[in-house]
């Protein structure tokens, strides 16, 4: 997978959004770039919302609103890749700017994907490439046939419903709660990591799969597999290992305080 994307872009949104203004009027957006397949499609955005959906075409169609106070969309191709950012003035020194942007975003269905937001949700349907998702207080939805994610957030909710194999995943978040419904392939690797959110992960009882879970405080429970055991009697901590199917498939889940639960898909 593609190495975790900067910090720096959203600290430094996050403190501009902290001298702000009043809003008066959005401005629409309508633009259109011819990317081809593969092509990898990178978007920031402050707050509002980036809804990214998957097509046979081969464009990137993009339509939506900007707030008053953005300066512009910025969309830059550089050969088969095309940087989509919402850009605020520098400098600006009013406050509760109106930076809200809410994109559609149209893109081949083999499109890889960074998306990069502060308090604006993000929600991804019918993309096919590898991607990267992450919000600081935003939620994060995919649904389609993804083969390769890494999906974090630090308190918004992360939801995952993959209709065909899903060979890698990586889910993070600190205060939200991460649910996964897909059908996972049973030599991918997938690591499940909150602090006090919990985790629920849809299974078949026969997956193929080594599994890892441990919490400190939070509760396990498991529908496809043996009950989770005290790491201490001294200890409200819990773990659980064991293997299905023969094992496959590495599966990692780690909570502090939520809840860790496994159903059966």
């Amino acid at each position: 997978m593609k190495t975790k994307m900067t910090k720096g872009w959203i600290l430094g949104m996050a403190l501009l959004l902290m001298a702000a203004g009043p809003a008066i009027a959005d401005q629409t957006v309508n633009e259109s770039v011819d990317m081809g397949s593969g092509s990898r499609i990178s978007v920031e955005n402050i707050a509002g919302s980036v809804r990214v959906v998957g097509h046979s075409g081969s464009t990137v169609e993009i339509t939506g609103t900007l707030g008053d106070d953005v300066e512009e969309l910025l969309v830059e191709k550089q050969g088969n890749r095309l940087n989509i950012s919402v850009e605020l003035p520098q400098g600006g020194h009013k406050r509760n700017l109106d930076a809200e942007a809410d994109l559609v975003i149209h893109v081949p269905f083999d499109s890889e994907l960074e998306v990069e937001t502060i308090s604006a949700i993000i929600e991804i349907s019918d993309v096919r490439g590898e991607m990267e998702l992450e919000s600081i207080s935003g939620s994060i939805d995919v649904d389609g046939e993804m083969s390769v994610i890494e999906l974090s957030t630090i308190s918004g909710n992360i939801s995952v419903a993959a209709g065909s194999s899903l060979q890698e995943g990586s889910f993070e978040s600190i205060s939200g709660s991460i649910e996964c419904a897909a059908d996972l392939s049973d030599n991918g690797e997938f690591d499940f990591e909150t602090v006090s959110g919990d985790i629920t992960l849809f299974a078949p009882r026969d997956f193929a799969a080594e599994w890892d879970i441990e919490t400190f405080s939070g509760a396990i429970e498991n529908i496809v597999g043996p009950e989770a055991e005290r790491t201490s009697q001294y200890a409200p901590g819990k773990e659980l290992r064991f293997t299905t199917g023969g094992g496959g498939a590495s599966i990692s889940m780690e909570s502090l305080s939520g809840r860790v639960v496994i159903r059966e898909n």
